[in-house]
């Protein structure tokens, strides 16, 4: 069984070096930081290892990577599209919208820390 903090981590990894945006990434992270009480700042060490070694193993990382502080600096990645209707739990739609512009900001600054 996974250790929360190393889902949380693996879950960052995944929006930042993925192909594409995957709303259910974000919802991940929204729901582990609701229910556990973690935020993304707090597995940083952690999300950066795993994103060095994505990184230097694979090229396919590096560009998505890449693609990724793209979307981050014209002013974020996530935008919902078919899935909003097949999440089964209740969402605070306004609550999720300042996560993710909180989300996108701290991203923003953890790929400024990747090697």
């Amino acid at each position: 069984m996974y250790d929360v903090k190393e889902i949380l981590s693996e879950k960052i990894r995944a929006i930042l070096t993925r192909r594409g945006v995957k709303a259910g990434d974000y919802l991940g992270i929204f729901f582990i930081s609701k229910k556990s009480g973690i935020k993304p700042r707090e597995v940083e060490k952690c999300a950066i290892e795993k994103i060095n070694r994505s990184i230097g193993l694979y090229e396919k990382y590096r560009d998505n990577l890449e693609e990724k502080k793209k979307l981050l600096s014209k002013g974020g990645m996530f935008r919902w599209g078919d899935e909003k209707g097949l999440v089964l739990t209740e969402l605070d739609d306004d609550e999720f919208d300042r996560f993710v512009l909180e989300l996108e900001k701290y991203l923003k600054e953890l790929v400024a820390k990747l090697k």
